[in-house]
């Protein structure tokens, strides 16, 4: 309900606009803000920044301002090392906007929200939906860091686990599959998520027992599934460092046929940047594994380049529009057109078509009109390990579960 959505309890807001400012406050005051700081520039609100002893728990700011206009203001944010959410509201073109989020995200700021004037507060209820929920960081800790010795003992001692994602039924809301995400849990409790460690595992050569152990529990963890009679699907993230291995389709296939479970069950998620570059070991294990049943997606679809081209040269049989097109869809006409031109591409390629990054009703509702088949995004749940995803799925009624029996 809206008025259990609560503002964070310091806030500052930028911008030159007198009345958007008595507007803003106005409503973050509703929300339970108590500390609301405004500033009409982007020098000004350096400066209330630093006399503040605790940065604000939310910053929304204008682009065209005087004296230090928006752009430079996020780029003096980074340079202050603030990394609290910040949302961008502005009047400009809509491309201009887009160009702002993507620098603040090169900059590497916690952007939640894109929006265009005037101010609504059905957005602003949306951004504070957002801060609720979890900050993609590396790492729940302070340390970002790790060695290839400490990956190696991680990946022997199973502290790296797959925690799993819903992925739901566009039409009925039902969960029909999950996605397999690595974690690797410290020995303090500390979560690190992939984005800290995988590019290690590729270059330290440990990216191969790194996926044989995911995939060896996953598989374990089918078989739980199957037991408890839920009938989903489950998606895992291949390194295209593992399609140079001609041996890999056949060590997936005696696994799975071991535990005396379908092929058809598993989709193979890999990520489009990974496959720019052809050859000859990577096509033939892409088409070994389509002919063993495994399903195969492009992850992370229209970030890369040659979209078709990738589309026509492997045996793909999902398509996954990148979770950046999505959050922006309704916000951005360019990024719109491109969820909108790739559903069509997949469509008539016979695809199915996944939309990651789903956060609100509005993008379940624009999705499900389009005929996106398959949604995941943090609107129904973030990655979830094991018995708490259990927990989850016993949570929802019966009918939102695919069962077999």
């Amino acid at each position: 309900m809206p008025a259990q959505v609560l503002a964070p309890l310091d806030v500052l807001i930028v911008d030159d606009d007198p009345l958007l400012l008595v507007v803003a406050e106005s409503y973050f005051r509703a929300k339970g803000s108590k500390n609301i700081y405004t500033a009409a520039d982007g020098l000004v609100a350096l400066k209330v920044l630093d006399k503040l002893e605790v940065p604000p728990g939310l910053i929304l700011c204008d682009l065209n301002m005087p004296n230090i206009d928006g752009l430079q203001f996020l780029r003096l944010l980074k340079q202050r090392n603030y990394n609290g959410p910040v949302s961008i509201l502005s009047s400009e073109h809509q491309s201009i906007i887009s160009m702002a989020e993507k620098l603040a995200k090169t900059h590497d700021l916690n952007i939640v929200a894109a929006l265009s004037k005037p101010l609504k507060p059905a957005e602003l209820y949306d951004v504070l939906l957002k801060l609720k929920k979890p900050v993609l960081t590396s790492v729940s800790t302070a340390r970002q860091q790790f060695s290839k010795k400490e990956l190696q003992y991680a990946i022997s001692s199973g502290n790296i686990i797959p925690w799993y994602q819903p992925k739901v039924d566009a039409q009925s809301g039902r969960i029909v599959a999950v996605e397999a995400l690595a974690r690797w849990v410290l020995p303090d409790g500390g979560i690190v998520e992939p984005d800290a460690f995988i590019s290690l595992a590729e270059q330290s050569g440990l990216i191969k027992p790194l996926t044989q152990k995911i995939i060896r529990q996953v598989i374990k963890d089918a078989k739980r599934f199957k037991r408890l009679r839920f009938n989903l699907g489950i998606a895992m993230n291949i390194s295209v460092n593992v399609l140079d291995d001609v041996e890999f389709p056949d060590q997936i296939a005696f696994l799975v046929d071991e535990a005396d479970l379908d092929p058809s069950l598993f989709t193979l998620e890999i990520t489009e940047s990974g496959i720019v570059e052809k050859n000859a070991v990577s096509i033939e294990v892409l088409a070994r594994l389509r002919m063993l049943r495994f399903g195969l997606s492009i992850d992370d679809f229209g970030t890369a380049y040659s979209n078709l081209d990738h589309l026509m040269e492997f045996p793909f049989t999902e398509l996954k529009i990148d979770r950046m097109f999505v959050s922006n869809a309704l916000g951005d006409e360019k990024a719109m057109a491109s969820v909108e031109a790739s559903i069509l591409l997949a469509r008539k390629l016979g695809l199915t078509i996944v939309a990651e990054g789903v956060e609100t009703q509005a993008d379940w509702k624009y999705l499900k009109e389009y005929g996106v088949e398959e949604l995941q995004g943090f609107l129904f749940s973030k990655a979830l390990p094991f018995e708490k995803l259990i927990d989850y799925i016993y949570s929802r009624s019966g009918e939102q579960i695919n069962r077999t029996g």
